[in-house]
């Protein structure tokens, strides 16, 4: 498979850097195009673990990405520059609030409120930091 090819493709967003970012579930990678679909770079998470299985994605007025990470139950919150950095991770394997089990979608307001869809939960949990 060569660079920015794609298997698996779960979420879409585009950024207000022009940019649009598609994760891609099966490689448990986030992938980075122009606005005219031409591969730019691999999005790698920092954290030691990297992408479980990243599915929905969504990006906050800040320019943070926001992913969805389906098997770590839980939301990575990345830096994306020239350097991308994990800033935090959102979430633990639960019931609870503040918890999750297979999160599979993730949407940020203009308020940087964060919407959450717990799937095996069968709830929307609503994050505000």
């Amino acid at each position: 498979m060569g660079k920015g090819q794609m298997t698996a493709p779960s979420g879409i967003v585009a950024g207000a850097d022009s940019r649009i970012y598609v994760s891609d579930s099966n490689t448990r990678q986030v992938l980075v195009y122009d606005q005219e679909g031409n591969f730019l770079e691999n999005v790698v998470s920092s954290d030691t673990t990297g992408f479980g299985l990243p599915a929905g994605i969504a990006v906050d007025s800040r320019g943070r990405l926001y992913v969805a990470d389906t098997f770590s139950d839980g939301i990575q919150i990345l830096q994306v520059g020239e350097v991308t950095k994990t800033l935090f991770y959102m979430g633990s394997y639960g019931v609870g609030d503040g918890q999750l089990s297979f999160p599979s979608g993730v949407a940020v307001d203009g308020q940087d409120r964060i919407y959450v869809a717990d799937r095996a939960n069968n709830r929307i949990q609503v994050w505000l930091y």
